[in-house]
């Protein structure tokens, strides 16, 4: 890894289903952001993470993208 790459926001979303305590599916979707050097270790932080925001639509996947895409050169 480059010693000048930075980490950056990654927003992870996923389906309702696949978040549920005792063993109920929740409705609806989910989504948190973390601060990774790939959307591999976000993905990796984001499963251990305990906050997840409830949104207002439904998502039919996981999702893993950049909260800001970077500028073009």
């Amino acid at each position: 890894m480059d010693p000048t790459e930075r980490p950056r926001a990654y927003v992870i979303r996923l389906p309702g289903v696949f978040i549920g305590y005792g063993g109920t599916k929740e409705q609806g979707a989910f989504q948190t952001v973390v601060m990774a050097f790939s959307e591999d270790m976000a993905w990796d932080i984001a499963v251990q993470c305990d906050i997840w925001e409830r949104l207002p639509f439904e998502v039919s996947n996981a999702q893993i993208f950049p909260k800001d895409p970077l500028p073009l050169p």
